[in-house]
């Protein structure tokens, strides 16, 4: 009996509240490893029908509020699989997007960054690839990294997510990306995924619990 009640106030909490989350890529590389363990907070942008681990009879959200520039959200893939990824937000509804040459465009503006360093990063074939890690501010002054393969490789090297065409943001959806720039599979691909509707997001990631990096915990 009391562990009916345990469950179901496991489930309760993890429908409404907060919902743990595993990385299982590192698209979003340097904010965040494979194998990081978050949590998601579903309050902050309200409920909707995927919002919920059992049937929900919802049509649109509910105590709605829009995710912002630069949020890390947690969202269902858009082509139906039962299958959440974790991105950043990038562009919002309406605004023209492109990416140029590795450069993103808001509005035909580029988004401000500077290069900091080189890093090397090993793949799961052992691998190593020499990278450019960048700082990245937002126009509402979000700031971040991001990496991406070096000029030294990229030149050399097809990189298809590295240009866009100039894209409109429908009404009602979003446009993320990976911090990994060279290996994130996100809004710059359309034909995979696309732009992500505002009921598809549910939680925005607020917290890291564990990670194997012990000097990378935020909140």
């Amino acid at each position: 009996m009391y562990g009916n009640i345990i469950h179901l106030l496991a489930v309760f909490f993890h429908s409404f509240f907060a919902q743990p989350h595993s990385i299982h890529s590192n698209a979003m590389f340097p904010t965040l490893m494979q194998d990081d363990y978050i949590i998601a907070d579903k309050t902050a942008y309200g409920y909707s029908q995927y919002s919920f681990s059992f049937p929900m009879p919802l049509k649109g959200k509910i105590f709605e509020t829009s995710p912002q520039r630069g949020d890390i959200v947690i969202f269902m893939h858009v082509k139906g699989q039962k299958r959440t990824f974790v991105k950043r937000v990038i562009g919002l509804p309406g605004e023209v997007i492109e990416m140029n040459q590795g450069t993103f465009y808001i509005n035909n503006i580029p988004v401000r960054r500077k290069k900091i360093k080189k890093l090397y990063r090993e793949r799961q074939n052992h691998k190593k690839f020499l990278m450019d890690q960048y700082q990245e501010t937002l126009p509402n002054n979000i700031t971040y990294k991001t990496i991406e393969l070096s000029a030294e490789i990229s030149k050399n090297t097809f990189l298809p997510l590295r240009n866009t065409e100039k894209l409109i943001i429908p009404k009602d959806h979003f446009f993320v990306m990976g911090d990994n720039r060279d290996f994130s599979v996100d809004s710059r691909n359309q034909e995979y995924m696309g732009f992500i509707h505002k009921d598809k997001i549910i939680g925005k990631v607020s917290l890291l619990y564990f990670s194997l990096n012990k000097n990378r915990f935020f909140s």
